[in-house]
């Protein structure tokens, strides 16, 4: 019995294990669409989604120059914590790491509706919701 206690513990995933550290690993497998996909979108975004914005124009940028390294003027401020020590790196900024955060946090603004993407039907601006301000006006 004891033995099976010791090699349960073993299995056991630490108290600190954030699956984030698994998600670097299909990195190969995104960067086969990244590029492309990020290519094509033609995003705005809210004031509360700027940041996430200008980090996918870093990503547009470092895509089409073939830049490996995250340049280290790239923003950083949409970076949530649990991010933080995947991302910010004694050496730098660590590229896997960015563009999975920045990929992540582009897919909660077009979700909340802080990005959204021109031309889509389901990603619209949340401002074409509403009624037209003229028209507005005129139903009062």
């Amino acid at each position: 019995f004891a033995e099976s206690v010791t090699e349960a513990q073993k299995l056991a995933q630490p108290e600190d294990f954030d699956f984030l550290h698994r998600i670097g690993e299909s990195y190969a497998t995104l960067r086969r669409y990244a590029p492309e996909f990020l290519a094509v979108l033609k995003l705005r975004a809210a004031p509360a989604a700027k940041d996430v914005l200008d980090a996918i124009e870093v990503l547009r940028g470092m895509n089409s120059d073939n830049a490996r390294k995250v340049p280290a003027d790239a923003p950083t401020e949409f970076i949530k914590p649990r991010w933080q020590k995947l991302v910010m790196t004694d050496t730098g900024i660590d590229r896997r790491y960015y563009e999975l955060c920045a990929l992540s946090e582009m897919k909660n603004a077009l979700r909340s509706g802080d990005i959204w993407v021109q031309g889509s039907r389901q990603f619209k601006d949340f401002e074409d919701y509403l009624v037209p301000p003229a028209k507005f006006a005129s139903l009062k």
